[in-house]
């Protein structure tokens, strides 16, 4: 109910941590993105931005795990990435395979969207790009085992790249 009311009655004048703390908890405690906040997020990206790292990786995984529809948020995360490839180079290695799962699937659900444009294979390859500048030994096994489980899940390119 939270969740909802917040989103219902606007999440101008909430921060980027905000935001994404509000999609995590959703998808956590509720274990479903209400359309509401999906809506709220949506308006909230049109004049806001995903500040941190950690915050752009929980919100897309939060969408991710409810298998929630947010076309906004995803082209969001095509554009900023491709746009500034260099911002990568802040996200933790926890950030890149939480990136890197979460857009493997919402590309699944995604990909039947009518106005979908595909993008995931340019965002992919930049997320991957910044994983092997990166020593195998700076990852967690849980984080490269996602990673593999992001390949995996994503097809195509991705088993190449196993």
């Amino acid at each position: 109910a939270i969740c909802q009311e917040a989103a219902n009655t606007s999440l101008r004048g909430f921060s980027s941590q905000e935001v994404s703390n509000l999609a995590w908890a959703a998808s956590v405690l509720l274990g479903k993105m209400p359309y509401s906040l999906c809506t709220g997020i949506s308006c909230w990206l049109e004049t806001s931005e995903l500040e941190r790292p950690q915050e752009l990786s929980i919100t897309l995984w939060a969408f991710a795990k409810t298998q929630a529809a947010c076309p906004t948020l995803v082209g969001y995360t095509h554009k900023r990435i491709l746009d500034e490839p260099e911002w990568l180079d802040s996200f933790s290695c926890q950030a890149l395979s939480n990136l890197l799962w979460s857009l493997a699937k919402v590309h699944k659900l995604h990909k039947l969207h009518p106005d979908h444009t595909d993008h995931t294979a340019e965002t992919i390859g930049a997320v991957l790009a910044q994983v092997h500048l990166r020593t195998l030994s700076q990852f967690k096994p849980q984080e490269i085992s996602q990673m593999m489980h992001a390949l995996a899940t994503w097809g195509g390119r991705g088993r190449q790249l196993l």
